[in-house]
């Protein structure tokens, strides 16, 4: 599995984006909009780095955060 997501991800020049302290730190001073750690923390690090989510969740669109869907 991790051999064929390195290709898609490689394929598609999609570069990975590691969870930094820039990110986390953020963690903290988001509202509670939503309980799911992992998209807490996408919004995080959209937040962080200047980019947009793509998602059909109406809670991650409540975040500051740019999200498309």
């Amino acid at each position: 599995m991790a051999g064929f997501l390195l290709a898609q991800r490689e394929a598609h020049r999609i570069d990975p984006l590691p969870l930094d302290e820039v990110a986390v730190a953020r963690l903290g001073s988001l509202p509670d909009h939503h309980r799911d750690p992992f998209d807490r923390m996408l919004a995080c690090q959209a937040l962080a780095h200047g980019l947009r989510i793509v998602t059909p969740d109406p809670l991650l669109a409540r975040y500051p955060a740019q999200t498309l869907w």
